[in-house]
């Protein structure tokens, strides 16, 4: 191999970095006391979880597909974490609150402004009144003959899974831009 080629192989790789910021992680690990453990950690609502929890015990029948000319050890599921999230000790109002080490990194990634804040968890209320909106949407939809590892309301038929998307979309809010929807919403609930 010329000396070129070798310095380029060799040299460290340019592009990862690590974050050091306080973090939330929960032990490695697969299994349902893991996924009840993300889900309380994430405030989901219970018919998410029962959700999840009918998907990992779908995915406990699958076999791993075997690639013809594709070749690689083992995945040990259970050597990997499912939830690592960065610690926040109260509910932050402004990015000002936010770690620095934290916002950097977002900044290296290239995450625009309102990305970082959502995923700050800093967030206007309205927006997260229509999170919660569209988390009460979903429920409508997600326990109806879905079949485990499925997308929500999708068994492959059509018919539900179009009904709920059509339901959805016509959902007041649905497709409009952002900006009127808060502008609709200050000082009222969405519905």
């Amino acid at each position: 191999m010329g000396s070129g080629i070798e310095a380029l192989v060799n040299r460290e790789y340019a592009y990862g970095f690590v974050t050091d910021v306080e973090t939330d992680t929960v032990p490695a690990g697969l299994n349902e006391d893991i996924i009840r453990l993300i889900s309380a950690k994430k405030n989901e609502p219970e018919f998410m979880l029962e959700w999840r929890l009918k998907a990992y015990r779908r995915w406990l029948t699958m076999k791993e597909p075997h690639w013809g000319n594709v070749k690689y050890p083992p995945i040990d599921y259970n050597s990997l974490v499912y939830y690592s999230a960065p610690k926040s000790v109260k509910p932050l109002q402004s990015l000002d609150e936010v770690d620095p080490e934290l916002l950097r990194t977002y900044e290296k990634l290239g995450i625009s402004l309102t990305e970082q804040k959502f995923l700050a968890g800093v967030a206007h209320l309205s927006i997260r009144l229509h999170a919660e909106h569209a988390v009460a949407i979903l429920q409508q939809h997600a326990g109806e003959d879905t079949g485990a590892g499925s997308d929500i309301g999708d068994n492959g038929s059509g018919g539900e899974a179009a009904v709920a998307r059509q339901q959805i979309k016509n959902r007041r809010g649905i497709g409009r831009p952002i900006a009127n929807i808060i502008s609709d919403t200050r000082g009222k609930a969405p519905g």
